[in-house]
């Protein structure tokens, strides 16, 4: 139906979103187990430095410091 086109993109969207997350936790080997375990924080910091490093990667390679 045309008028559930948009709403199926976005849930499309978002269940893509989802399945790259959960692979991305299933090659780092975390379960919610080893989550808990370790606390969310570690966690956290890993994501926060994983993006500053994409961000001034592609910055520099933006900027013409590095090649892609």
């Amino acid at each position: 139906r045309p008028e559930l086109r948009a709403s199926g993109e976005l849930l499309a969207a978002a269940a893509r979103r989802a399945m790259v997350l959960t692979l991305f936790l299933v090659g780092l080997g975390l379960s919610r187990d080893a989550v808990r375990t370790v606390g969310a924080r570690p966690l956290l910091l890993g994501v926060g430095l994983w993006v500053v490093s994409a961000t001034a990667s592609l910055a520099a390679i933006w900027a013409g410091w590095a090649s892609a």
